[in-house]
């Protein structure tokens, strides 16, 4: 798996998250050295406003350019019992 930087994307400071509708949450971010991407501020915010509340909720990132992320949401099925 390649990093951002490797793939020309840098991220540090603040990228917007947009939800499927194309809402915005920003949130500030910083690079590590390894590639990977630190959300320092800001995720809870978007977890609240999406309402990504349930375990096993998964986020797929789309990076679709320079500072901007789509998010896509697969959530985790609750099944009743009889």
């Amino acid at each position: 798996m390649r990093g951002l930087r490797a793939e020309g994307l840098r991220s540090n400071g603040v990228m917007e998250l947009h939800n499927p509708y194309m809402k915005p949450c920003p949130v500030k971010v910083d690079d590590k050295k390894d590639g990977r991407i630190l959300v320092a501020k800001g995720w809870p915010d978007c977890c609240q406003v999406n309402q990504l509340v349930n375990e096993g909720d998964t986020v797929v990132f789309d990076f679709v350019m320079q500072r901007v992320v789509k998010l896509h949401f697969q959530r985790q099925r609750v099944l009743c019992g009889t």
